[in-house]
């Protein structure tokens, strides 16, 4: 039973700050690093979520994802991201291929994922903000169901007079679905802010159900270069 509930856990690692729809630009990038220390039913534990991705050229990002549960699981993934559509025009879509491993306490095996994304900027009164969906279906070799994915984030960039504020807000729901198991999902708030050279630091507070509800502290860094 325990290896049962690491497994089916795992499949909801918390969101790290991907790109989503959006590429980087040419000879830029980011990475973020994020620890969660969580109260489950396997107990208490601490979890950490790495995230980075590169503009190779103005059409393709390279990225990579790293999640570590403190229960001996995780994964890990590269991936590249192309544009679908027009990457100037106001609603943003982009489509991911990802390889990578999965591992839980004896097992270690493959997983390959397709992710369709879809943003847009947002405005309201003198704030603007954005919005991002993220559509995944991913196979982890080993489990025969394949794994589906639906991620929003909407967040605050700028607020009054086209600045961005000391702190920010940010909210994340994010939602796995597994044939024959019931639908996992969490729900995130979180508060941004803003540091010097190009990095911002995240606190926030998480609810997750899978068969029982667990909670978590957020804390995590952001860099840009």
């Amino acid at each position: 039973m325990r290896v049962k509930l690491v497994l089916i856990g795992i499949m909801l690692a918390p969101t790290p700050a991907t790109a989503g729809a959006w590429l980087r630009e040419k000879g830029t990038g980011f990475v973020s690093v994020q620890t969660n220390l969580r109260r489950d039913a396997l107990g208490t534990a601490l979890e950490t979520d790495s995230y980075g991705d590169y503009g190779l050229t103005p059409n393709l990002s390279l990225g990579f994802s790293f999640f570590s549960s403190g229960h001996q699981a995780g994964n890990a993934a590269v991936f590249l991201r192309f544009p679908l559509g027009d990457p100037g025009g106001e609603n943003k879509w982009s489509l991911e291929t990802g390889i990578g491993a999965w591992w839980a306490p004896e097992v270690v095996n493959g997983l390959a994922k397709l992710t369709i994304s879809y943003g847009r900027n947002l405005a309201w009164g003198e704030a603007n903000g954005w919005l991002s969906v993220e559509n995944t279906l991913e196979k982890r070799m080993g489990i025969s169901p394949v794994i589906w994915k639906l991620d929003a984030t909407i967040g605050q960039s700028t607020g009054r007079g086209g600045r961005a504020p000391a702190i920010r807000p940010m909210i994340k729901l994010n939602t796995t679905k597994i044939s024959g198991q019931p639908l996992i999902w969490s729900v995130s708030a979180n508060m941004l802010i803003d540091g010097k050279n190009g990095m911002t630091w995240l606190v926030g507070i998480e609810r997750k159900q899978l068969r029982e509800p667990s909670y978590a502290l957020t804390a995590g860094l952001w860099r840009r270069f």
